[in-house]
């Protein structure tokens, strides 16, 4: 649930932003800009945004929609007062005209006391409201804000009638509100309201957003600037400018994190705090514990009896993996997982997941080497729920030597992903995890986390084999000449549990950016296709239905049949189905980019879909890419496949009442990209 690019776009162009409070209280001051967020639907993207706000400078106000889903979120006012404390103004975004038409209430006037009481009493100070657009607005033909006695002005049906439910002007073939001669607005059940009956200054009110003194109004409503100008068109440095930004608009795509370690590192309680205090939605070692059947998730534990014969059955493992890989893009968040079993399978991870970000979660290797044999690891030569670790000797080890050794390999395989965290440090220095999180672009929200650290969870109960400074001195001869090199490039002491370093920012080498340039990775795209289709004749098979194609000088001329829905499938087959090759087997993790050129002779409209099938050929999903009207368009397009797709195709599709009289196609390129 990352952050568009785009919107730091607009924030690099405002000179500064101001909370709506404070754009009120100096309305006598030019040259400002008031930054808005009206938050309608979800409070985790708007978060998220108010850190990055605060990151670069940039003060708004978030108006909290007390109809809302979120409004009812366990952690609802903790997230409030984040945004808070990130710097920002938390206001009250005002739908009580429709609550009460609606007769979930019976007294607007008791319902805003309500409500600012309960934001009140947990430390928000809320000055000011804004009136949210229901689409009850239209139906019944009233603003939010007309309920307050402060903003009535002189004669309300000349200045009111003609705006939205904004309540700005509409624009042209938007609906608009009329306002009501009687000064009231009636239920079902009879009971009327009188608008303009409330006052602002009884329950505190300092400001309706709309009434705040500006020169100019910027808003996205919908998902684009239809109601007003863009910002970034404007010269903002001079006149006082309102900004209406809908943090939903601007979900950018996602983005995926593993933290990799050893059992015993602290993976629980990180999948926790990320959960928790970041924007990740965080699971515990999901990959290889769910699979894919008859179209729903299914719960399947691989990672503990037989997860020896799982490690060898490599065909398995690899759909296990493509499995979770399907399941995380339906996540609308950004996703983050620990598992301490995936090293095992790293190459698939590198395949399969790409455009992730894998990080070396790692704990002081004495301390994983006596939590796991009190964990009895190892305890039996029948063991198969534990990695077996390809070195000589293996089955005549003792418990302790396969225990050091499965530390020191899994930690060396580990360290070659070049990013690493600290268990000692994360789970004891805020700031060092917030700065961690930080280099990977992962925002961190110091008070959803403060519960967190205070719980220590899965520990130990059996504390048999002692800390390291009461082994015998043969076991720790042992252990450092197993694991001795891997304390060193760790930078532990010897087995003491104390880090050489307090914290390793000091050493930048070891993590920071250097790994998030692996989604960016500097490789040429790799090219499907590439076709001129002038006199390429008919021996490509392009599938095609409802229509009929003929190669000419100019390009392949499609001509829609009347009466039919009309379709051409770049990669052969049919829109249901592929079969005997056609369509394009999926590269999992990679995306797709290509560019057509199609002349549109005759009015009516194409599409340009691609489609997903699944193992047997048929038909999974498809989605829309481009529309297509008369004249010449040269399109760039972009996509990626499901995971649990086996094949796609793109076709041209045309309905059949709205049928263009001739379709030539002049030129198509696909090409693959990490």
């Amino acid at each position: 649930m990352s952050i568009k690019q785009e919107y730091f776009k607009y924030l690099r162009h405002f000179p500064e932003t101001l909370a709506l409070g404070e754009f009120h209280a100096q309305s006598w001051r030019e040259n400002l800009i008031g930054l808005r967020h009206d938050v309608d639907h979800d409070l985790d993207i708007a978060l998220e945004m108010s850190f990055w706000e605060k990151e670069m400078g940039f003060r708004a106000t978030y108006f909290l929609l007390h109809t809302a889903e979120y409004w009812n979120q366990e952690k609802f006012l903790d997230k409030a007062l984040q945004i808070q404390d990130f710097g920002h103004e938390v206001g009250l975004h005002l739908n009580a005209i429709t609550e009460w038409l609606r007769g979930e209430i019976s007294d607007p006037l008791k319902r805003i006391r309500d409500v600012l009481e309960l934001l009140r009493s947990a430390g928000l100070r809320v000055q000011g409201v804004s009136c949210h657009g229901d689409r009850l607005c239209y139906e019944k033909n009233f603003i939010n804000y007309w309920l307050f006695s402060e903003l009535r002005p002189e004669d309300p049906a000349q200045i009111e009638t003609g705006l939205n439910a904004e309540g700005i002007r509409a624009v042209e073939n938007e609906p608009w509100i009329t306002y009501p001669n009687s000064h009231t607005l009636t239920r079902k059940d009879g009971r009327e309201l009188p608008l303009w009956s409330v006052s602002m200054e009884r329950v505190g009110l300092a400001y309706e957003a709309l009434h705040v003194p500006f020169d100019s109004y910027f808003t996205d409503s919908h998902g684009g600037w239809e109601r007003s100008p863009d910002p970034l068109d404007r010269d903002l440095t001079t006149g006082r400018h309102q900004v209406l930004i809908h943090p939903i608009h601007w979900r950018g795509s996602q983005k995926i994190y593993f933290f990799l370690s050893t059992a015993r590192s602290g993976s629980k309680w990180l999948v926790n705090v990320l959960d928790t205090a970041t924007p990740l939605t965080a699971r515990h070692e999901f990959t290889l514990n769910h699979c894919y059947q008859d179209g729903e998730w299914t719960e399947n534990h691989n990672t503990g009896p037989g997860f020896v014969n799982l490690v060898q059955d490599r065909k398995k493992a690899r759909q296990l993996i493509l499995d979770s890989r399907a399941w995380i893009e339906e996540e609308t968040r950004d996703f983050g997982e620990a598992n301490v079993y995936l090293e095992r399978f790293l190459p698939f991870m590198q395949e399969i997941f790409p455009d992730a970000v894998l990080v070396h979660l790692h704990r002081n290797p004495a301390d994983v080497v006596r939590s796991i044999i009190n964990r009895d690891w190892y305890d039996t030569p029948q063991d198969d729920r534990h990695p077996v670790i390809d070195v000589p000797g293996w089955n005549r080890m003792s418990q302790f030597e396969k225990a050091c050794w499965y530390v020191r390999v899994t930690n060396e395989n580990l360290l070659r992903l070049g990013v690493s965290l600290r268990f000692e440090n994360m789970v004891s220095e805020v700031t060092y995890f917030e700065k961690f999180l930080r280099s990977l672009n992962i925002p961190f929200y110091p008070r959803l986390a403060a519960d967190e650290y205070s719980n220590r969870i899965n520990a130990n109960l059996n504390n048999e084999f002692p800390e390291y400074e009461n082994w015998p001195e043969e076991l720790k001869q042992v252990f450092q000449g197993i694991c001795g090199p891997t304390n060193s490039r760790l930078g532990y002491g010897q087995g003491s549990g104390i880090p050489e370093r307090s914290s390793p920012l000091e050493n930048r080498n070891s993590y920071h950016f250097a790994v998030l340039s692996r989604p960016m990775q500097d490789t040429q795209p790799e090219t499907l296709v590439d076709l001129d289709l002038k006199g390429i004749g008919l021996s490509s098979r392009f599938g095609h239905m409802g229509c009929t194609l003929q190669a000419t000088k100019e390009g392949l001329e499609l001509t829609p049949e009347k009466g039919r829905h009309a379709s051409l499938l770049m990669g052969g087959g049919k829109w249901n189905t592929v079969k005997r090759g056609a369509g394009w087997e999926p590269k999992v993790g990679h995306y797709y980019q290509g560019r057509i050129k199609v002349r549109v002779n005759g009015g009516g409209m194409v599409r340009l879909f691609y489609l997903m099938y699944d193992k047997n050929g048929a038909l999974m999903t498809k989605r829309l890419l481009k529309k297509l009207t008369a004249g010449e368009d040269e399109l760039d397009f972009s996509f990626r496949v499901r995971s649990n797709a086996s094949r796609f195709n793109l076709a041209l599709h045309m309905n059949k009442d709205d049928l263009p009289a001739r379709l030539m196609i002049v030129r198509f390129r696909l090409q693959v990209s990490v």
